[in-house]
């Protein structure tokens, strides 16, 4: 089998996909990582903002509209955080779950894109992809430690592996 010079990063990942061996990309615990990050970080703000009132650095004013920015702010970020998943790969499936452990399985050829970004030195990647006939957005926080290349090499990467599959599988049924 020939190996293209960008997936030569990847040849003992696709050997893992080959043997149908799960690649856990990452785990559940992360959830509660973040749900305790985002509860903390707005309940000091809120108990910021309180204590300004009380010691009158603030008015009533400022604090309304503090509290209402909060407020959006916090429903914004957890309708963000309702997107995160954790993710595994198997041959040729995704297999996604949310905080609720709900599976979604889709295969790898459904991703349309896939982009990674850091924010505050912390590594995010996002999927598009299709399942049941409606697009979906799903966010991957951190880099898993059993990768050694970025996550957004390793989908475009697995997806043209799975692609190659499909084909030596179609020539040796056709043979």
């Amino acid at each position: 089998m020939l190996i293209k010079p960008d997936l030569i990063d990847f040849e003992p990942y696709a050997q893992l996909l080959e043997s149908n061996m799960r690649i856990k990309l990452y785990d559940r615990k992360y959830f509660r990582r973040v749900n305790i990050l985002i509860y903390t970080f707005f309940t000091i703000m809120i108990s910021t903002f309180s204590s300004l009132y009380i010691f009158d650095i603030i008015n009533l004013i400022v604090l309304t509209s503090l509290g209402i920015f909060v407020i959006a702010l916090f429903l914004y970020v957890r309708r963000i955080s309702k997107r995160l998943r954790s993710a595994s790969i198997i041959g040729d499936s995704l297999i996604l779950k949310n905080s609720k452990r709900k599976p979604y399985l889709t295969t790898l050829n459904t991703i349309k894109k896939v982009r990674s970004y850091s924010i505050l030195s912390v590594q995010c990647t996002q999927l598009d992809y299709h399942l049941d006939g409606k697009r979906h957005k799903t966010i991957l926080i951190g880099n898993p430690p059993e990768i050694s290349i970025t996550l957004d090499k390793f989908f475009i990467n697995a997806k043209h592996w799975c692609k190659n599959k499909n084909k030596r599988q179609t020539i040796s049924r056709v043979q």
